[in-house]
């Protein structure tokens, strides 16, 4: 039986630094690349990890939409119906069928369903909420692009407040973050879960959601100095070299986070901060953003906007600034209640997205940037010595500069190329 093969890329689940890293396998004497698999930094940045799809698979989830979409014309996605896409394929097969080029599952459908799992995101965190009294309230990231609909993953980060009885304010908990998302990966696949219509819980890489603490941000460059990291031991932050140590430990281990700081700025704080500026109002008399995902379609040739509707369902819940948003406990109904986040705003009880996610300072790239984002491009290269292609893996959009690339050919230059980039 043939299978289809899919290549991704995730974070360093395969990495000697790893914990859980399986033991490196016994290496062919003549392998004269063996001797960098040894090596505790050959992979650490980013695992080229290889899906084989199983055409049996991809047939049986095929059939299960095409016969509730053949029953149901012109129906909005059903969610039932999305979770057993799901349990039977799992998101690598979805997304294979998804990206065919004769499409199986419709546009609309597939913007339904990313829809769909940030409603579940909601009420993962409505859970934990709940558990915890509305004690805590948390500010949630989505940077991603979201009219990639269900052939992209979600790297929500989080980051969590608590409330202080003493002065009666919010006030940020670092430490809370971890339990949070402990809390929330337990919680997501118990609200999946749907023992009437037989529907067992979804674990978060059924739908490929990752969260990330909010705790994990490296220090701001432009607030180093000595007297600041004696102010932080006194006000009980942490150091600017212990902040900095602990963010890149963090990061590692966290499934799809980028590790070094160069990477983090331009590839997640950059793209979050154009998302604040674009779908975040400046202040409460400003206009609302549009509720509505805008693709890029080719009709007759030529490449058009596609206007769909954001889902209702999501809509009614109130959920509609991604990029920030904050979660609270409605202390009536102990329902979760989406409140839209500002741009920036000094307020303690309500502060705005900067300030939230930089601390007041929005992100600025620095030369020394390029640096990471050339040790980080190595290491990916790393993962292709052996690779029996010829190739060129192109990687421009994750360099400060105009763009690298690496022809092999068993570790060989290779005359012709033939370009891989990773988006």
């Amino acid at each position: 039986m043939a299978l289809t093969r899919v290549s991704t890329f995730s974070s360093k689940k395969n990495s000697p630094w790893c914990n859980d890293a399986p033991p490196v396998e016994e290496k062919k004497k003549d392998d004269p690349y063996a001797r960098y698999d040894n090596q505790p930094w050959a992979g650490a940045e980013v695992a080229h990890e290889i899906h084989d799809i199983d055409p049996e698979v991809q047939k049986r989830v095929e059939k299960i939409y095409g016969d509730w979409a053949d029953a149901n014309p012109n129906a909005a996605m059903d969610e039932v119906v999305m979770k057993k896409l799901y349990l039977a394929g799992g998101f690598h097969v979805v997304k294979s069928i998804l990206e065919k080029q004769q499409r199986v599952i419709s546009l609309e459908h597939s913007m339904q369903m990313a829809d769909l799992r940030i409603l579940i995101c909601m009420r993962a965190a409505e859970r934990v909420l709940q558990k915890h009294d509305g004690k805590w309230k948390i500010y949630r990231s989505d940077s991603g692009n979201q009219n990639s609909g269900m052939s992209s993953d979600i790297d929500q980060t989080i980051y969590v407040y608590e409330y202080d009885e003493t002065t009666r304010q919010w006030r940020r908990n670092e430490k809370l973050d971890s339990q949070f998302i402990r809390e929330f990966t337990e919680a997501f696949k118990e609200t999946t879960a749907d023992p009437k219509n037989n529907v067992a819980g979804l674990d978060v890489s059924h739908l490929d959601v990752a969260t990330i603490a909010g705790r994990d941000r490296f220090p701001d460059w432009r607030l180093a100095t000595s007297q600041l990291d004696v102010e932080a031991r006194r006000s009980g932050a942490r150091p600017f070299l212990e902040h900095a140590v602990a963010t890149v430990e963090g990061l590692r281990d966290t499934p799809g986070a980028y590790t070094y700081c160069g990477a983090v700025v331009q590839q997640m704080q950059l793209r979050v901060l154009k998302g604040i500026m674009e779908s975040l109002k400046i202040g409460p008399d400003a206009t609302d953003p549009a509720d509505a995902h805008v693709i890029k379609t080719k009709v007759d040739g030529k490449e058009v906007d596609q206007r769909i509707e954001i889902d209702p369902r999501l809509t009614k819940a109130g959920l509609r600034w991604l990029v920030c948003c904050e979660f609270m406990l409605d202390p009536a109904t102990k329902t979760i209640v989406p409140r839209e986040v500002f741009q920036s705003t000094d307020s303690p009880d309500r502060p705005g997205a900067i300030q939230v996610m930089f601390d007041g300072l929005a992100p600025k790239l620095v030369r020394g940037h390029a640096y990471d984002a050339a040790v980080a491009n190595y290491l990916e290269f790393m993962h292709h010595l052996r690779d029996t292609r010829r190739l060129s893996i192109t990687s421009a959009p994750s360099t400060t500069a105009s763009g690298s690339s690496m022809p092999l050919r068993r570790g060989r230059a290779a005359r012709r190329r033939r370009r891989f980039t990773r988006s």
